[in-house]
């Protein structure tokens, strides 16, 4: 799922230099001025949250069968922060399917950008509210938490298999 939002994210910078904008209630089509417009608004947070900076410092970083020093691990919590500015990526994403949609002469555009808008928005939430259930699982498998409740072998258990379950509880 990250992988998949990383290549739409990438992407969507690249095409933000190509979109025009509204300015003074005139929409602007000059490439140049929608490049500096660009540069100068959004640029920098799109490109933050777009690029994969945790999965590029896991692969520099030591593996797990070496030790990491505290800065090795203080710079991996960082790095986490910049999902954040994927959810602000998300929430402008939304609002761009939002303008799309209010455009004059969609037609039958309008229906399907509906659906994507909705299916995106369901995907997201899911997302964003798997993500918070593995983030309040204690890394100590003596806490009691919903997962050990559940399955105290899932503790022991790969990332991906404990988001999966955490997904999976936050759909139903």
């Amino acid at each position: 799922v990250e992988a998949a939002l990383d290549v739409i994210f990438c992407t969507d910078v690249l095409l933000s230099f190509f979109t025009g904008y509204y300015a003074n209630g005139q929409y602007v089509r000059s490439r140049s001025k929608i490049v500096v417009h660009y540069m100068r608004t959004w640029l920098i947070i799109d490109a933050s949250g777009s690029i994969p900076f945790d999965r590029l410092a896991q692969w520099a970083l030591p593996s797990d069968g070496e030790t990491q020093d505290l800065s090795s691990m203080q710079v991996m919590k960082v790095l986490r922060l910049t999902r954040v500015l994927k959810m602000l990526r998300a929430v402008r994403f939304l609002d761009k399917l939002n303008q799309l949609e209010a455009r004059e002469g969609m037609g039958g555009l309008k229906f399907f950008v509906r659906i994507f808008r909705s299916v995106f928005l369901l995907v997201f939430v899911a997302h964003f509210l798997g993500c918070m259930f593995v983030l309040f699982v204690p890394e100590d498998p003596a806490v009691k938490s919903w997962m050990s409740s559940y399955d105290p072998a899932l503790l022991t258990q790969s990332n991906l298999q404990r988001y999966t379950l955490a997904l999976y509880w936050a759909i139903i």
